[in-house]
């Protein structure tokens, strides 16, 4: 009974997850589900022995009902509904994230508040993303003022900007507006506090350690890509390590799963190693800036934790799949536009089922349990999301299995010696860039591997 309630269960969530990807690449209206809806109600009453597949109808409509409850909404009250007006318009609103810094400007992603409309200021609502200068710089939480022509997003190429874009709400773009900043510190306290941790954890970075090695670990440790070189993120790309440094599932799962091994090699007990590596992932989380993609990431991540904990793996699909529709719930555009969400799944997917497959091959056998983890886990997870790298980017390396073998023992060592130096870095920077020599070591090993192949 147990085994059928569990199958009915999964059955429910993925009928869900099934009509959201429906409603993702084909325009189904409401009248349609809707009849959808009504002919699982009938069969449902009609035939008590086709009950549950008829309620996996019902779970079908939810979904579409869901995408189609998301869809952007063309009133008055929208920031988007000013798009393309060839005029520009004013507006006030919150920067709602870290800025992202780039080479050359800022990205700001602003959550509109007011408009100035038919010469008074009225509420409105929606999201912008507006590029600026590198200078003046600012800050999440700032309330600004804003002048300038709003566009909405637009294939770039073969790149649908658009998709893109809508897993993060925003539906209007703004390029070098005219800003007056009225306030600061009007975001959320807590985020408020991480983000000012961040930036004093990237100062210590900054301080203790050379370029491009410098750039690199904060990448790997705080999520911050922007001053990464091009050449290094091409060879990165080439060795096949490339998720060392893009905060994803796939990245989580290997940082969690390798702190759990090396753990477990200091003979703690296996209690005690997921609770530690689940509070190590916390705190990456929240390090990294406690992103939506990177919390969903985290999730992911301990799930694999908590299934190795139970020795479970291949039972914790329901899990998995019960997350993902979580996750799809509260975001639908998150199934068809975010990369990143699908080879989280993906990764964590191969884990579950491709990981005691290469945990048992003979020729890993006579390697170490901690390598031979890193191995089977590196393995899984690149198998399962090597058809959607491909198709995203048209590129693979054969290479990827060596060089990770080569590079990601490494990682934990560096991260746990680079915590220990940051922490000591709040209060005698000076001894902390005397003991980051032995990150600095770690660093340029990696970068002459990746070098080398």
């Amino acid at each position: 009974m147990t085994t059928n309630k569990s199958k009915i269960f999964l059955y429910f969530c993925l009928s869900f997850i099934l009509g959201v990807a429906l409603r993702s690449f084909f325009d189904i209206s409401f009248f349609q589900s809707y009849i959808l809806f009504l002919t699982s109600l009938v069969i449902a009453i009609l035939s008590p022995k086709t009950r549950w597949l008829a309620m996996g109808g019902f779970f079908l409509f939810l979904g579409i009902l869901i995408y189609n409850l998301n869809l952007p909404e063309l009133s008055k009250n929208k920031i988007s509904f000013y798009n393309n007006q060839n005029q520009n318009i004013s507006f006030q609103g919150i920067i709602a994230k870290e800025p992202e810094i780039e080479i050359d400007k800022q990205n700001l992603t602003i959550e509109s508040e007011a408009a100035f409309i038919n010469q008074r200021w009225q509420k409105i609502s929606g999201r912008v993303l507006i590029g600026v200068k590198l200078y003046p710089r600012y800050s999440y939480g700032d309330r600004i003022e804003i002048k300038c022509g709003l566009k909405s997003p637009e294939k770039i190429e073969n790149f649908d900007y658009a998709a893109y874009l809508s897993p993060q709400k925003i539906y209007s773009l703004c390029y070098y507006p005219k800003i007056k900043i009225l306030s600061d510190n009007q975001g959320n306290a807590f985020l408020a506090k991480i983000l000012k941790i961040k930036n004093k954890l990237q100062s210590i970075i900054n301080y203790s350690l050379p370029e491009p090695h410098a750039s690199l670990f904060s990448a790997i440790f705080l999520g911050n890509r922007s001053a990464l070189p091009q050449e290094l993120l091409e060879k990165f790309k080439r060795a096949g390590i490339s998720h060392i440094i893009a905060i994803s599932g796939l990245h989580v799962a290997i940082i969690g799963l390798i702190l759990s091994n090396l753990f477990l090699l200091f003979c703690l007990p296996k209690k005690y190693a997921f609770y530690l590596s689940s509070v190590s992932l916390f705190l990456f989380v929240v390090l990294t800036g406690a992103r939506s993609s990177v919390i969903r990431a985290g999730i992911m991540g301990f799930l694999i934790l908590l299934a190795e904990k139970e020795g479970r793996l291949k039972n914790s699909l329901n899990a998995l799949v019960f997350t993902a529709a979580l996750m799809i719930l509260f975001n639908p555009f998150l199934l068809k536009n975010d990369i990143g969400f699908q080879l989280s799944f993906l990764a964590v997917l191969g884990i579950i089922y491709f990981y005691p497959f290469f945990d048992n091959l003979k020729f890993l056998q006579k390697l170490p349990d901690f390598l031979k983890s890193i191995f089977s886990v590196t393995l899984s997870a690149q198998l399962a999301t090597l058809p959607l790298i491909i198709y995203y980017f048209h590129y693979y390396s054969i290479i990827a299995p060596l060089t990770n073998l080569l590079i990601l023992p490494a990682l934990p060592l560096m991260m746990a010696l680079g915590f220990l130096f940051i922490f000591i870095g709040l209060f005698y920077p000076p001894l902390a860039k005397f003991l980051f020599v032995f990150v600095y070591l770690i660093l340029d090993y990696i970068i002459k591997i990746t070098g080398i192949i």
